[in-house]
């Protein structure tokens, strides 16, 4: 094994180190448009981070939940019944969950 096939971690793969710095040097963080949600101390072990949804009533308007097209798909290819069947059998372990909890 070459000496710098050994520092990549993998034969037939070369590192020479200065390309890593330059992909991530050029990459540059975007900037949050909102102000961060300010932390709501809940307990004396600290801080806790309430979503954005919660606190700017019009997230969903600026940020629409979207379903990937795969599984729009799927859900609206199965009947009404297979899907009620579905949601009642989700509902009874979401309900058995809060019972154990």
């Amino acid at each position: 094994m070459v000496a710098e096939e050994a520092a990549s971690g993998s034969p037939g793969q070369t590192s020479t180190g200065a390309g890593s710095m330059a992909a991530t040097g050029a990459r540059t963080k975007r900037q949050r448009e909102d102000v961060m949600t300010p932390i709501v101390d809940l307990s004396e072990d600290g801080g806790f981070v309430l979503p954005a949804c919660i606190s700017d009533q019009e997230f969903f308007v600026k940020n629409p939940p979207q379903v990937p097209a795969s599984e729009k798909d799927q859900v609206l290819g199965t009947s009404s019944v297979a899907r009620q069947q579905q949601l009642n059998q989700d509902i009874a372990v979401v309900i058995r969950l809060a019972e154990t909890t």
